[in-house]
């Protein structure tokens, strides 16, 4: 037979506040130091803020229940290791972005809008600078795609809907060397990974590149690639493929991920 004892400080109560107010400093400590995008896409960077704000709201609500005397069974502390650990973990390791050892371990995102280009759709040629419009994003600089952090994914669902109205135009774009089993030595993807919720769904993405010294470069190393957009038959599917005039090693961006929206 258990005996109840009575507690004058709910042990509880103080371990239910620690717990959300370490979780709600965490977030917090990632959006300051803008550090969620190596977690999730930064569209839902408000949502953390909210539900930070929550933590710490029901934290209070733990709180005030410290002191009072409760008459219950002694706590089992193993129970909180579950989130404590987490947490720990949390706060020691810090958060990076993908190491390239691992790259092995991936396959290339698939593009669920390719196609021929029989029925392209129009694309708005005018572009603003204060407006997030996807179509309007969408611009060809002196005749010149140019893949960039805030373009990359614009150009990337453009060129595949549209693939014929690209054929022989010239493009820019940086990302790192990913190779696929069935790849011959003068192909490669300059990728970049992809976000499009968090890190767990992240796959990496860029088009099929062709480049006859393309054995020079190595897996995971950065690249700027300069060539001309061409149309092959890829797998039984019609895509679109960067014939390089020039690749040359580069720096990485500050960010190496780009978002779908």
């Amino acid at each position: 037979m258990r005996i109840l004892k009575y507690y004058e400080i709910n042990v509880d109560a103080i371990l239910k506040s620690l717990i959300l107010l370490g979780f709600a400093a965490f977030f917090l400590i990632s959006v300051f130091n803008e550090n969620y995008i190596f977690y999730v896409n930064p569209r839902y960077v408000t949502y953390i803020i909210y539900a930070s704000i929550a933590k710490i709201l029901i934290s209070i609500f733990f709180l005030k229940d410290i002191f009072r005397p409760v008459r219950r069974q002694k706590p089992n502390k193993l129970n909180y290791l579950i989130f404590f650990i987490p947490l720990l973990m949390a706060f020691l390791i810090p958060g990076g972005t993908i190491e390239t050892n691992s790259l092995h371990s991936f396959q290339m995102s698939t593009h669920a809008g390719a196609g021929s280009g029989d029925n392209e759709v129009e694309v708005n040629k005018e572009y603003s600078e204060s407006t997030n419009s996807k179509q309007q994003n969408i611009m060809l600089q002196d005749g010149k795609i140019i893949m960039d952090d805030q373009s990359f994914m614009y150009w990337y669902d453009e060129l595949y809907i549209n693939q014929r109205r690209y054929i022989g135009k010239e493009i820019e774009v940086v990302g790192f060397v990913f190779r696929m089993d069935d790849f011959n030595e003068s192909e490669f993807v300059p990728a970049r990974f992809i976000m499009t919720c968090c890190a767990a769904d992240m796959q990496p993405g860029g088009f099929l590149c062709r480049y006859e010294n393309a054995s020079q470069f190595e897996d995971a190393e950065w690249v700027k690639v300069i060539g001309t957009v061409e149309q092959i038959t890829f797998r039984d599917q019609p895509m679109p493929v960067i014939v390089a005039h020039s690749v040359e090693h580069t720096e990485k961006p500050d960010n190496e991920y780009v978002y779908p929206f």
